[in-house]
């Protein structure tokens, strides 16, 4: 007698994609009719393919009636049903086997993406239809823009969202020196020793280059009167060290170390006015609630928007400290140019953490050496365009396949507009045919 399982383990009468939902939809189901009968439970699932398929992909899922909320409450994971019900976002990414596959970035799991693909094969167009999906659902993103194509405000972004954009040339709203008092993440000591990395990385410093780059800004901190512990001062009674109080001791500390280079390598951090603080300091999950642009294209040199890059990455992981935990999706970054964040000690961190906060991270390259490892394992959903070998054999590694695959020249014969995609739902990787972003 054929039961509901026998057909669930079939490859052939239930593609990938629909006995992923298959799954899910029995294991919603309550445990009296899931054991009343096994043969009712496969035709229960038969209409949730058809409400996904059916979809057009013109009219795309809003939650303005579920609103996201702060809360940090744990809820069991909904489906794909209850998520567009309850307000989770449901990002349509395109169609394999007559099914329509969708980006589920819930705090539950691992909310973030990976894009892979040499140029001309679809990573820009993906981005950006996933931006204008995330904005249509009320998500904001963060996008660290380094051609400016995402700033200008007659482009597709800047005409559909109406972002604000932030010109880092115009210097960052914000001291690289922004800490409280007490120890943590946000505390003074945490945040000399992350600036002092953020140097290294940027200017090519050594060990004991960095060693004197930490002690420049933990003596700043010294001399503003952050180690004054029991005194009763708070840290808003504090002035933040500046960049040319760090300056002057990279100098001294070059001289009396006997380092060379130090003041140097660091000068274009020191003295180009990359930042432009406030008289209040800026929290930057207020400055994204619309969509926020952070054009980096026209600093005019490459050192300074990594830089730049790095100090706004380490700003919003500071920040969503204070939060507190999310429900729902808060804030999506994304990163089109992650071959320039391949040293970034922050982004590793935020895919690490940041779920919990409600943030999700959307990293493209066209390889996996532009990739920190940790930002690769930590990315729940992997899009992978055409790559050529040796690439695509190191990638196939991301997708599970079915038993005798060759993954790898699957990805080097994919056509444009086509990639491998897998999401935590689906069990295996399937070609999908990637939507484009809409006229």
């Amino acid at each position: 007698m054929l039961t509901a399982r026998d057909f669930e383990s079939d490859p052939i009468l239930f593609p990938p994609l629909a006995e992923s939902i298959s799954l899910q939809s029995q294991a919603a189901l309550p445990a009296n009719e899931e054991q009343s009968n096994e043969a009712e439970a496969v035709t229960s699932t038969l209409p949730v393919v058809e409400n996904l398929t059916s979809k057009a992909i013109t009219k795309p899922l809003h939650n303005e009636e579920h609103p996201i909320t702060d809360s940090g409450s744990e809820e069991p994971s909904p489906g794909p049903q209850d998520q567009a019900a309850s307000g989770e976002a449901i990002i349509p990414l395109g169609e394999a086997l007559g099914e329509r596959v969708d980006w589920i970035p819930g705090v539950k799991g691992s909310p973030h993406l990976f894009i892979l693909g040499i140029p001309g094969q679809g990573k820009s167009w993906t981005v950006t239809r996933i931006i204008f999906e995330l904005e249509r659902q009320n998500i904001p993103a963060l996008i660290l823009d380094f051609h400016g194509q995402f700033a200008q405000s007659q482009g597709e972004i800047g005409r559909a969202a109406q972002p604000n954009v932030l010109d880092a040339a115009k210097g960052l709203p914000f001291s690289p020196f922004e800490c409280s008092q007490e120890d943590g993440q946000a505390g003074w000591m945490a945040n000399a020793l992350a600036v002092a990395e953020i140097f290294a990385y940027v200017a090519g410093l050594g060990d004991m280059q960095k060693d004197i780059v930490y002690s420049a800004v933990r003596d700043a901190y010294k001399a503003r009167g952050f180690d004054n512990e029991g005194e009763g001062i708070t840290a808003q009674a504090l002035e933040y060290p500046t960049l040319k109080d760090v300056s002057k001791r990279i100098e001294q500390y070059e001289q009396t170390r006997h380092a060379a280079n130090v003041a140097a390598r660091c000068r274009p951090l020191l003295e180009m006015n990359l930042f432009n603080p406030t008289e209040q300091p800026v929290d930057l999950l207020s400055l994204v609630r619309r969509g926020l642009v952070v054009d980096l294209h026209n600093l005019f040199a490459e050192t300074l928007q990594i830089a730049a890059e790095a100090f706004v990455l380490r700003k919003l992981y500071k920040d969503m400290f204070r939060w507190g935990y999310a429900k729902q999706l808060r804030l999506a970054i994304v990163l089109d140019e992650a071959h320039r964040l391949a040293k970034d000690i922050t982004l590793p961190k935020l895919m690490k953490e940041g779920r919990k906060f409600g943030i999700s991270v959307i990293v493209a390259s066209q390889g996996m050496g532009d990739f920190h490892p940790d930002v690769l394992s930590n990315a729940g959903t992997k899009i992978i365009f055409r790559m050529n070998y040796p690439e695509s054999r190191k990638v196939s590694g991301f997708i599970r396949g079915r038993q005798g695959q060759n993954l790898s020249e699957r990805i080097e014969q994919l056509s444009i507009g086509s990639a491998y995609v897998q999401t935590p739902e689906m069990i295996y990787g399937s070609v999908v045919k990637m939507y484009p972003p809409e006229e």
